[in-house]
């Protein structure tokens, strides 16, 4: 392997562990919001400022639903479980999208956030707030590694000992 390549490779490295570090911003906001909906079901009394203004939301809906129809509360409260299981796990799908050098889906991701961020503007919540505009800044973060990423990978592939070319 010429010494270009082991640069090559060692700043990949590097990269693809920062890339790591940024888009496990994802994660976080999809589990703790499906774990804030499973606390706000189990009237737990606490709640992560971590986490997706639509789900808190949908919990608020189903809290109040639950409350207006007794008899169909656990199905309801259930209900609204499920459906931030779902919104949960495309955060999720979003983090492994972007670990995968996706970079229009990983973009997606961040626009979601974006407009998440703006359902809680309205209720001045400004802890949550604050969280929304530091994880927006790991995912840019994540978003320019990306791009770095892409731009080393097109400079030049580095062979692999079974003769194909690899990046990562």
């Amino acid at each position: 392997m010429s010494e270009s390549e082991v640069i090559i490779q060692a700043e990949l490295k590097e990269l693809t562990a920062k890339l790591k570090r940024e888009a496990s911003w994802f994660y976080w906001i999809g589990g703790l919001s499906l774990l804030n909906s499973i606390l706000t079901v189990t009237n737990a009394g606490i709640v992560f400022v971590v986490g997706l203004g639509i789900t808190q939301f949908i919990d608020g809906v189903g809290y109040g639903l639950s409350e207006a129809y007794p008899n169909l509360a656990n199905i309801i409260s259930w209900g609204a479980v499920l459906v931030t299981a779902i919104l949960s796990g495309i955060f999720i799908l979003f983090g492994w999208l972007g670990m995968q050098l996706k970079q229009g889906l990983y973009l997606t991701g961040i626009i979601l956030y974006i407009l998440d961020t703006l359902i809680i503007l309205p209720f001045q919540d400004w802890l949550s707030l604050g969280f929304h505009a530091l994880a927006l800044f790991g995912l840019f973060k994540g978003l320019q590694t990306l791009k770095a990423i892409k731009q080393l990978m097109t400079e030049g592939s580095i062979p692999t000992d079974d003769g194909n070319e690899s990046y990562i």
